[in-house]
């Protein structure tokens, strides 16, 4: 409301209305259109409810996969089942036959009286040298082989010769199993004075031994 100037009472200033709604509000509804504004259109119910008969028909194939593989699982071990008791009841029957088989039983001894003599075939020999068992494994041709490897290696290294027999290659093998039973501290107190020993000192000089043992090539 609004006061004039000239003091006259107050006016109450209605905004205009729209000729639109005026004219919509004055328009009455039929009950078809009031059914269908409430309603709504059934042929959108009837394509749902389609839609959820489709569902209920569709199936996905991975569901249709798993049934079989199901399926396929139970066969195949109903077929594992039936494998395993068979194996099962061979493997008793074999156990049975072999209890069987190995069965013994208490009964007299009688002895036999068709037996000839025994006659030995090899006649015994006596028990000979170390030395024959070592030679009957190690020939002779192998220190004739060690001495001439030596030999070619020692020229060949140094320029002279060492001349190395099979003899001196045989005794140098003995020499050195002999130290590994006595294990001295050192090589040399074989030789020495106060612990020498003959086996070693007399089969080969000190020098020649440390240099054939330097120089020993195969």
């Amino acid at each position: 409301m609004s006061e004039s100037s000239n003091g006259d009472p107050p006016r109450r200033v209605v905004a205009p209305k729209e000729e639109g709604c005026c004219h919509a509000l004055q328009k009455a509804l039929t009950d078809d259109e009031i059914q269908e504004l409430l309603f709504g259109d059934e042929s959108d119910l009837d394509v749902d409810s389609d839609s959820g008969d489709e569902a209920e028909k569709f199936q996905p194939e991975s569901a249709l996969h798993s049934e079989e593989s199901d399926e396929n699982e139970d066969s195949f071990s109903e077929d594992e089942n039936v494998k395993n008791k068979k194996f099962e009841k061979t493997l008793l029957e074999e156990r049975t036959c072999q209890k069987a088989a190995q069965s013994w039983k208490v009964q007299a001894f009688s002895a036999p009286t068709d037996i000839e003599k025994a006659t030995a075939s090899l006649a015994c020999q006596e028990p000979q040298a170390p030395l024959t068992y070592f030679k009957e494994y190690i020939e002779d041709d192998l220190w004739e082989f060690v001495a001439t490897r030596t030999n070619l290696y020692w020229v060949q290294t140094n320029g002279t010769t060492l001349g190395m027999t099979a003899k001196e290659a045989k005794a140098l093998f003995g020499i050195h199993i002999v130290l590994g039973s006595l294990k001295f501290p050192q090589a040399r107190m074989y030789w020495a004075a106060a612990t020498r020993v003959s086996l070693i000192a007399d089969a080969m000089p000190r020098d020649r031994f440390f240099r054939l043992r330097n120089a020993l090539h195969v």
